[in-house]
């Protein structure tokens, strides 16, 4: 058996995703580590924040289980965000906006551009947080405007549920939609002095393929995704379910002592992801 552990840690001075992910030269990425996990392996996480979606290139076998481990339990921390740094334009004293570059969405699906079946309109299906607090996001400028501490797009959301045929969805993604997020910050507070993030990618831990077993999660904090809600997910594949967490139709899996919040919608998805999406090949909605 492979008993092989490949090490991450952000914060030591030699990490990189070049590395070979040993204790001396550790990987700077969960998601470099997940790419070359093999049936008995462990990835070992050090301290630290680990940002974006983590996609196990395989499962293990019964014999041989893939782990996922924080060195410290509840220390290594997976969010599906990124720190966002943009150019903001100052409406009136605390009220600011800014663009979101659709470059931050690689691939190609902007959760700030679509409410999701079952969400209330013109909620998107993104998240915000400031200085490690998420914000309400509200309907529209107006409420935003009278409630510091909020957030709204500006502009058109694509109301496609999951039943939608994907030639509407093809439509809608050419369409010009929201592109411009404005927020209400608390009293006192200058977007330049704060540390935001925005949640870009549905699934923080997935594999890449459906229908993989023998995977355990170990004293992790998983945290912080962007996604649809679970309505009508079973018959269209840009609908399908997709937890923070998502075992994707597997089987065996082990979730200890981790914590999972912030989710938006689904925590762990359990069972059947979806019609469309075959046992044995890629989600094409992964992220």
């Amino acid at each position: 058996m492979n008993t092989r552990i490949l090490h991450v840690d952000c914060q030591h001075p030699a990490a990189a995703d070049a590395n070979p992910g040993s204790s001396e030269r550790p990987f700077a990425s969960v998601a470099a580590a997940a790419a070359q996990i093999a049936p008995g392996n462990t990835i070992l996480i050090h301290p630290g924040v680990y940002y974006g979606a983590v996609l196990l290139a395989q499962g293990g076998r019964e014999d041989a289980p893939v782990t996922l481990r924080a060195v410290q339990p509840g220390t290594a921390i997976l969010r599906g965000t990124v720190p966002w740094r943009p150019t903001w334009r100052t409406l009136v004293s605390g009220l600011v906006e800014a663009d979101v570059d659709p470059a931050l969405f690689p691939d190609g699906w902007n959760p700030y551009q679509f409410f999701g079946d079952g969400m209330p309109e013109p909620r998107c299906c993104g998240q915000v947080f400031v200085n490690g607090q998420r914000l309400e996001q509200l309907g529209d400028s107006a409420e935003v405007a009278a409630l510091p501490g909020s957030w709204c797009m500006v502009g058109q959301l694509a109301g496609i549920g999951p039943y939608a045929p994907v030639e509407r969805l093809a439509e809608a993604i050419t369409a010009p939609l929201a592109r411009t997020l404005r927020l209400h910050l608390s009293s006192g507070m200058e977007p330049g002095g704060a540390e935001l993030e925005l949640a870009t990618v549905r699934r923080v831990v997935s594999t890449r393929t459906r229908g993989q077993g023998w995977v355990r999660l170990d004293g992790l904090v998983l945290e912080r995704n962007a996604g649809m809600s679970g309505g009508g997910f079973y018959y269209a594949p840009h609908g399908s379910q997709a937890g923070l967490v998502s075992t994707r139709s597997g089987h065996h899996w082990s979730i200890v002592g981790c914590t999972i919040r912030h989710a938006r919608s689904i925590g762990i998805d359990l069972g059947g992801d979806g019609m469309a999406d075959k046992d044995g090949e890629p989600d094409p909605t992964l992220l």
